[in-house]
């Protein structure tokens, strides 16, 4: 039973890990321009923490320039939904 939750453990704490490593290489790809590669890592954090409100920021940013409005919009309504106090909120309300 150790061993079992030993794994189980291991396993949850590396997808958390690896959320995150998706987050920054989003950023890193929005820096540099390359919005597909940052759309395809936000939608990855996104599906594995759908709360990750900075993430939806990034990915509407993404969506804007992309063209793809109505897309931006859900993600903006998303994160006021999720975290109105917060400062991705805020940005998504301008």
């Amino acid at each position: 039973m150790k061993k079992f939750l030993l794994i189980f453990i291991i396993m949850f704490i590396g997808t958390g890990a690896m959320a995150v490593d998706r987050y920054t290489l989003g950023v890193q790809a929005y820096k540099k321009g390359d919005f597909e590669n940052a759309a395809i890592n936000f939608e990855y954090v996104i599906k594995n923490n759908s709360k990750n409100v900075n993430a939806r920021y990034y990915l509407a940013q993404v969506y804007l320039r992309q063209n793809r409005v109505s897309d931006a919009k859900n993600q903006y309504n998303r994160i006021i939904f999720l975290a109105p106090e917060s400062l991705a909120a805020k940005l998504s309300q301008k």
